[in-house]
Order: structure tokens, then C-alpha cells, then sequence
């Protein structure tokens, strides 16, 4: 391979970080780094790098793995854009909403995890910055309308053969 033919591929965005990195490898031993490196035919692809340093002899040897992760990176990018999207319709609702943990109900404890602005301006609580901490996020609505329903299903009932809630 010529001389600089890695470095000519990789993706413009990334050159200069994978470069830092890569300037460190001899005194770490080893580098595990991603960047987008360009294929023949133009398009790029995400690396997963790994990359030993194996001395010895007249100096060393690297020794090192490529691994396609271009799916992988895909998705995690869908997955970012769908949790901003799932963020921006929680908080902009004009619904009040509420995400709790319930593995406290048992003891009649609700941890409140989140809430949206149209939840606050109905509880009169203020800024959502300075929901209750802890377990006992639950007192959020102790003065409040909002009581906790029972968890338990009701009965099957038979009606003509065919089971019912």
C-alpha cells in the first residue's frame, strides 16, 4: 500500500480526531477507536479499529481488527432521533403526563421519573427542575386530584363459553 493510503480514506469529519488517537497508540500498547473510512467505490463505512502494539524484534509490530458497524451505527441512529422525538411530544403535550416508577406501590410509594409542563401547570408544582428527589417523589401529588388506582385486574367472567374482562 502507498504511503498515506489510510489516512486518505478516512472520513474528513473524523481525520483529525483519529489521527490524536492514533499518535498515542505506541505509548498505550493498544487503541480501540470508530471512525467512517471510504470504500473503492466512494462510499463509507463505520470502522470498529482495534489495534495492538506488539514490540519486539528490531521494534514491533501492530496487529489489529476492522469491524463494519455501519448497521450498528445506524440504528443507534434511529434510536436518537426517535428518543428526541418521543422527548419533544412527552413535554410539548398539552395532556398532562407523568412517567412513574411503580416498583415501590406495594408500599405506597410512586417515584415520579418525569413530567411534563402541562402536568406541573395543573398540580401548581413550579419548575420541573425542582421535582422531589428520591422515593418518595409520590408526595408530588399528596394535596392533588390525582389518586393511585389499584393495579389488580378485575375477575374473568364467563359469558357464553368465551372469557371477559
Amino acid at each position: 500500500m502507498a504511503p498515506g493510503w489510510w489516512e486518505e480514506r478516512i472520513h474528513p469529519e473524523d481525520l483529525e480526531r483519529v489521527l490524536a488517537d492514533q499518535a498515542k497508540l505506541l505509548e498505550r500498547k493498544s487503541l480501540v477507536h470508530e471512525y467512517r473510512f471510504r470504500k473503492g467505490d466512494g462510499s463509507y463505512i463505520w470502522v470498529h479499529d482495534k489495534l495492538n502494539f506488539v514490540s519486539g524484534g528490531a521494534g514491533g509490530e501492530l496487529v489489529g481488527v476492522w469491524t463494519d458497524i455501519s448497521r450498528l451505527k445506524s440504528v443507534e441512529g434511529r434510536l436518537k432521533v426517535s428518543k428526541e422525538r418521543y422527548r419533544h411530544l412527552f413535554e410539548n403535550s398539552p395532556v398532562p403526563l407523568w412517567e412513574e416508577d411503580i416498583t415501590a406501590l406495594c408500599a405506597g410509594r410512586v417515584k415520579i421519573l418525569g413530567m411534563n409542563r402541562a402536568a406541573l401547570d395543573l398540580h401548581g408544582e413550579g419548575d420541573p427542575g425542582l421535582l422531589p428527589a428520591g422515593p418518595s417523589g409520590g408526595d408530588l401529588f399528596k394535596n392533588s386530584r390525582v389518586r393511585i388506582i389499584s393495579m389488580r385486574r378485575p375477575p374473568l367472567r364467563r359469558i357464553r363459553g368465551r372469557s371477559t374482562t
